[in-house]
């Protein structure tokens, strides 16, 4: 033994002396052994068929002599586990080491040989690492794993033999980003060795203190604020960790509005409801920007004059919140008028009844097949001419003559008239006639 320590002693000052001697078993990319890994010690050139090879972990002396059978044309040893205190035995022979350490391995068979080696971190597992997020169940009162995030209690999760190094938990931290809001998470590993590593988050969800938005924040368990971000369908929330990435995406209520992209005319009230889903518990509504003081699933609109009104309902059912919008465009009510069929000009009272007009017709939204035509009194006379479009929103009709083709002259009346679909509104005008 004494010749094996002087050379251990003449290894630790010329390492380049370890000849002959070589070590078997997982090593991390800078080339150092894996902890908790297991190795065997060869020796190769050896005259004998038998033999002893001495293990000296340099930081605490602790000495393994390992025996050494023929392996073909070489010696070797069984496998030796590299372990930390509190890691279980699996094999005969162990050593206990921390990261870092030096192995010194010497042989006194032959002319001798010596190696050293040192001690580095666990390799990862196989698919590691690896991010996971679990919901906390509240029915079952179970973890499951979540596919959306939504208002709740959430485990972020990482596995990573690799972090494991010593026999006190370890910490990492994980990036959480919603957008381009991000927040640092503590991730704590579950067990002095156990390379499992998580933090818990709770979500939730509320609408904008002043905004038509809806805003999800993430506390940690103790209501410290992590993250605020607002969120619009097809957001995300992303974990990663120096490289590996894991999203899921923010779950909202399904909302739907009706009518979609509603056009009033001035003076046609019409109210936007929810139509989806069919009771909410909640709904706040906003126009342009504004909330409004309406509480329900309907908003009245009251059109005063031509513009765009941009509507955004927030609904709640349960602790789940959506959002959608529709628009509103109020339009002109349809102006009708008589003009010359001659000149396009308007036509003037008394109108010669000899002489050919035209009804004109605008602020028109959608199709027109014909405008209704006829006399005052008791003898209406009505008739539908047939129209055609002009412009945007203008139609003509067809010329006439109210003496040949109505019937009427001097001293009559002639109307017109555009009655709304929806029934709110009659566009109504008249032309004495000489």
């Amino acid at each position: 033994m004494r010749g094996v320590y002087a050379v251990l002693l003449v290894l630790v000052a010329f390492p380049a002396l370890g000849l002959g001697v070589s070590i078997e078993g997982p090593r991390n990319p800078d080339g150092t052994l894996a902890m908790c890994g297991t190795f065997t010690v060869t020796v190769a050139g050896a005259a004998e068929t038998t033999g002893h090879v001495t293990l000296v972990l340099l930081r605490t002396s602790e000495v393994l002599r390992v025996s050494l059978e023929c392996d073909g044309d070489r010696l070797k040893s069984a496998p030796v586990q590299i372990r930390r205190s509190c890691d279980p035995a699996a094999t005969q022979l162990s050593l206990v080491a921390e990261i870092g350490d030096a192995i010194a391995i010497a042989t006194e068979l032959g002319a001798g040989g010596c190696a050293v080696e040192r001690v580095g971190k666990r390799l990862s597992g196989p698919g590691e690492p690896a991010l996971s997020l679990r919901r906390m169940n509240n029915d079952t009162m179970d973890w499951v794993t979540a596919e959306s995030v939504e208002p709740g209690l959430f485990s972020a999760g990482l596995n990573n033999l690799a972090l494991d190094s010593t026999c006190a938990p370890e910490t990492t931290h994980l990036t959480l980003a919603v957008g381009q809001a991000t927040a640092r998470l503590v991730l704590v590993e579950e067990g002095p060795v156990a390379g499992r590593f998580s933090g818990e988050i709770v979500a939730q969800m509320q609408p904008d203190a002043e905004d038509p938005e809806l805003v999800l924040h993430l506390l940690t368990t103790d209501k410290e604020p992590l993250l605020r971000a607002v969120v619009r369908e097809g957001d995300a929330l992303a974990l990663t960790w120096d490289g590996v990435d894991l999203r899921r995406p923010v779950k909202f209520l399904p909302v739907e509005l009706s009518p979609v992209d509603l056009v009033l005319p001035v003076g046609c009230m019409a109210e936007v409801r929810v139509s989806v889903p069919e009771r909410p518990d909640e709904v706040i509504w906003f126009v342009n920007g504004v909330r409004q003081a309406v509480e329900g699933p309907s908003l009245p609109v009251c059109p005063d004059a031509p513009r765009t009104l941009d509507v955004v309902a927030l609904v709640r059912q349960g602790l789940l919140w959506g959002r959608q919008q529709t628009t509103v465009t109020i339009v002109p009510q349809v102006r009708v008028s008589f003009i010359s069929a001659e000149t396009g000009l308007p036509a003037n009272e008394p109108w010669r009844c000899a002489a050919p007009l035209q009804v004109k017709v605008e602020h028109v939204q959608g199709e027109l097949e014909s405008i209704l035509v006829g006399k005052l009194g008791a003898d209406p006379r009505p008739c539908k001419l047939p129209v055609a479009r002009v412009g945007d929103g203008v139609w003509l009709s067809i010329p006439f003559r109210p003496a040949a083709d109505l019937g009427v002259c001097g001293g009559d009346v002639l109307w017109v008239q555009y009655v709304d679909f929806r029934g709110c509104y009659t566009a109504y005008v008249v032309l004495p006639l000489r």
